[in-house]
């Protein structure tokens, strides 16, 4: 039985009908390196397999509902995006009952601050949202065992970049993700300081 096999079981085969019945060699190489531990960057177009593949490495990572701070973090480019996964990471938990929390541009901080503390178990957010969070201490980051930040290359705005930054600085021992489009001077950067001897992972056109 594959891993995603195995994920898909103990979920009670939520995704299909997402419309996920079988994962992609990404998602199953994702997957797998969850399991395994360690840092990853990973290289890949964007698509929606990449997209689908970071959500499915949370709810790996966080098979059980729990009280307390969030067990995983995933940063995603903008708001349309952070709902979606929200969605879909609410719908495919479902019978784990799993508390799924967006943390975007266009809600509310206040709201998202009072439900994360509430407990959430996997919150999805855009950069500025979660570290506008994390420096107002509306997030606790000392249960946390993945982080996912996707969409690097497109951080270009140097606030979004120092604030990324300066959000690893508040990390505890965990997983890191990092995904991005292409590698550059910039990408370099941001792994050098958000990723531990990752395993680099190109699947770049």
């Amino acid at each position: 039985m594959t891993v995603f096999e195995q994920l898909s079981e103990h979920y009670e085969h939520t995704f299909a009908a997402l419309g996920i019945e079988k994962a992609t060699e990404l998602q199953e190489n994702i997957l797998k390196k969850v399991k395994g531990g360690g840092d990853l960057l990973l290289i890949a177009p964007e698509s929606e397999e990449k997209m689908y593949a970071a959500a499915l490495a949370c709810l790996q990572k966080v098979p059980e509902t729990c009280e307390g701070s969030p067990r995983a973090i995933l940063i995603v480019g903008n708001s349309d995006k952070a709902k979606k996964l929200s969605q879909f990471l609410t719908v495919a938990s479902r019978r784990k009952e799993l508390m799924i929390e967006p943390a975007d541009d266009s809600g509310k901080m206040v709201q998202q601050r009072i439900h994360i503390f509430e407990g959430a178990d996997i919150v999805v957010g855009t950069p500025k949202r979660i570290y506008d969070l994390y420096i107002q201490n509306g997030i606790n980051l000392g249960e946390l065992r993945l982080i996912i930040l996707d969409n690097a290359d497109e951080m270009t705005k140097e606030d979004l970049i120092l604030g990324m930054r300066r959000l690893t600085e508040g990390l505890p021992k965990c997983q890191r993700m990092l995904f991005t489009k292409e590698k550059n001077s910039k990408v370099e950067r941001m792994s050098s300081v958000w990723l531990n001897n990752p395993m680099e992972m190109d699947l770049g056109e």
